[in-house]
């Protein structure tokens, strides 16, 4: 596999949402991951379960601007 931002973002270990919350993150931020759109949104994260990783989140993510699916997770 090849050392790619996006590949170390999904083969960095799991970053759960409780932990995140933990630290004071209560978003994170959301960039789509089709490389001829540059939308970003911020995403509150409070209402998730304790379980859920940004792993979990990225490929369910639906870019409003392109329609295309997938996304970086990144805490705000």
């Amino acid at each position: 596999m090849p050392w790619t931002i996006p590949n170390l973002l999904l083969h960095d270990g799991r970053c759960r949402c409780q932990t995140q919350r933990s630290l004071g993150f209560k978003k994170v931020w959301v960039y789509c991951s089709n490389p001829d759109c540059h939308h970003n949104a911020g995403l509150d994260v409070e209402h998730l379960p304790d379980e859920v990783t940004f792993n979990d989140l990225q490929p369910g993510m639906v870019c409003t601007a392109c329609g295309h699916r997938g996304a970086d997770v990144r805490t705000a």
